[in-house]
């Protein structure tokens, strides 16, 4: 390994570093209360070194909302059927289970700034990709409008899941199965 490769790995490495002590971080005190410094220590580094990977506390966030929404996303792969319908609530099962289990992680993936802007489509977000993608399936095979279909589906998801994780709804297998079916009647094409 040449000279400068052994540096982009080491710098690839500090960097891939960072952002998993970042998401680790979120889990422990929300993504609201994150700093560089923290996370720097973290890794054995000195704040200073931290900005040569991120300018700013923003960029991490984002890096870490990135790392966390493939990993999600790679466990919602898992969970696709035939039927999207229940792709989709395979998907919010294993949310829902987040918002019991890590509910800093889920408000970094789910509410947080860069979160939120993803929405647009613009941003790189491999959960929200893929649920689009179900999305799209599950509209075509009942001829409803995607749009209106991903904007209650979501929405319900983000809401139901925020709910469980505060304390003020308890998870129940039933009633998301149950209103996940009910999205079949719901932007039904005129």
């Amino acid at each position: 390994m040449t000279r400068s490769e052994d540096g982009d790995k080491r710098t690839t490495d500090t960097r891939e570093r960072l952002v998993s002590a970042a998401v680790e971080r979120v889990d422990e005190v929300g993504w609201d209360r994150l700093s560089l410094s923290a996370v720097a220590r973290a890794c054995g580094i000195s704040p200073p070194a931290c900005y040569k990977h991120f300018p700013d506390r923003e960029h991490l966030l984002a890096a870490a909302l990135l790392a966390l929404s493939a990993q999600v996303g790679r466990r919602a792969r898992a969970r696709l059927r035939p039927d999207p319908q229940d792709s989709l609530l395979g998907v919010a099962r294993l949310l829902v289970t987040m918002a019991q289990e890590h509910p800093r992680l889920l408000d970094l993936l789910l509410f947080s700034p860069a979160a939120l802007a993803a929405l647009d489509g613009t941003g790189r977000y491999p959960l929200l990709d893929l649920v689009r993608g179900e999305v799209a399936r599950m509209a075509a095979r009942h001829d409803l409008d995607a749009t209106t279909l991903f904007t209650v589906l979501w929405a319900f998801i983000q809401g139901y899941s925020r709910l469980v994780a505060t304390g003020a709804a308890t998870y129940d297998t039933d009633l998301l199965r149950q209103t996940m079916n009910a999205f079949t009647t719901i932007g039904k094409r005129p």
